[in-house]
């Protein structure tokens, strides 16, 4: 899917998406998503229980670089477009 932010431009696409651990039955959520990403555990806690997308930037010299984004800050997902409240520069961001 294409990544949307808040200037209209199409500067990503959705890589992977983790559903958040919202029943709170004890289970651990998954860390697939974020293993290469350098966070600090509470960071990477917080990604893990509200969920998140995760965004590869696909600007020319960009390609490594990866988006977190948390579903609050997504406006719409319409076809195959997710939308951005925000613009792409502002969210957690990581080398792979």
């Amino acid at each position: 899917m294409e990544v949307e932010d808040a200037s209209g431009e199409r500067n990503g696409r959705v890589i992977f998406v983790q559903v958040g651990d919202a029943t709170d039955d004890g289970s651990e959520p998954s860390n697939e998503g974020l293993h290469a990403a350098n966070f600090s555990a509470d960071l990477a806690e917080r990604l893990r229980r509200s969920g998140y997308i995760k965004i590869a930037d696909t600007r020319y010299f960009r390609h490594d670089f990866r988006y977190y984004v948390t579903p609050d800050q997504v406006l719409s997902v319409q076809g195959s477009v997710v939308r951005l409240d925000g613009y792409l520069r502002d969210f957690i961001s990581a080398w792979d």
